[in-house]
């Protein structure tokens, strides 16, 4: 139940952590819905977590791919978030983004 729902939340979340950990994780996970294998959906949770990096936000969901890139799950009390809401969040990963970059120079 909790698995579904963040897939319903975030699926490009879901869909990256189980491709990172590999086709066959993948497969099982994403695609052989409703039929999963529960040790996979530990993998993939335990590997959201990792890629979340410690995130605490309550209004704003970001997580980094394998590649060192910043992402973010849109989203406003459940639902995809307005294109205001979104700008307005980008905003935000830009800001913590520059002060990163400013701090490690």
């Amino acid at each position: 139940t909790v698995f579904d729902r963040l897939t319903r939340l975030a699926p490009a979340l879901v869909s990256r952590a189980a491709l990172e950990l590999g086709d066959d994780v993948f497969t099982s996970v994403v695609l052989a819905a409703p039929a999963r294998d529960p040790v996979m959906l530990q993998r993939v949770l335990a590997h959201v977590l990792v890629m979340m990096r410690g995130n605490r936000a309550s209004s704003l969901i970001t997580y980094f791919t394998d590649d060192g890139r910043l992402h973010h799950v849109p989203m406003h009390g459940g639902q995809p978030a307005p294109s205001a809401a979104t700008e307005h969040a980008l905003d935000r990963v830009r800001g913590v983004v520059r002060r990163a970059l400013a701090v490690t120079g």
